[in-house]
């Protein structure tokens, strides 16, 4: 079983599993005036399988997002070959990130800050390290997630989040990317 984080401000309470690839299993927003919601598809918060996730919660897409053709990059007029997604092959999947454990570093009421620091393995040859801070106010949440190379070598990177929303036809999303 996974530990399980929760945060809580106001209205917003955030369920978290650091160890389940330092996902966001849950998300409950009750809007003034209004009941309850939950904003998110719930993850499974009893099992981990880092190949075939639960399709629920919001995970961490480092150190990439999406899908690399053919499992292959070019980094410095080289290609260099990735372990494809058993699923998606000949393809990789969203990067590692969301696959392994992350650390608990920070932790109160209100806020949580999870780090990774990710071997070189055949999913990413690269070391690099991941830092994801999730902090709630009385009616939203906010999350930043950033990554770094801790490696000796030049790596390609991206990030994202992977959120499974539930359908509520007047629900807003705000999205704005920065520097930290």
């Amino acid at each position: 079983m996974n530990p399980i984080v929760q945060l809580r401000a106001g209205n917003v309470a955030v369920r978290l599993l650091p160890a389940a690839g330092g996902r966001i299993s849950a998300l409950r927003l009750a809007p003034p005036g209004c009941a309850a919601v939950d904003v998110l598809h719930p993850y499974p918060e009893d099992f981990f399988d880092p190949i075939r996730w639960g399709k629920g919660g919001i995970y961490p897409l480092i150190p990439y997002s999406n899908r690399i053709a053919n499992a292959s990059v070019q980094v410095d007029g080289q290609a260099v070959s990735l372990a494809p997604h058993p699923d998606a092959a000949p393809h990789t999947l969203h990067g590692n990130g969301h696959a392994q454990a992350w650390n608990l570093e920070d932790l109160n009421k209100t806020s949580a800050v999870m780090t990774l620091d990710s071997p070189a393995s055949a999913a990413w040859p690269w070391r690099y390290s991941g830092r994801m801070r999730i902090e709630l106010a009385p009616d939203r949440v906010t999350i930043q997630i950033g990554i770094r190379n801790t490696d000796t070598r030049i790596m390609p990177a991206g990030i994202g989040r992977h959120p499974y929303f539930r359908h509520q036809p007047a629900a807003h999303v705000g999205y704005r990317a920065t520097d930290f």
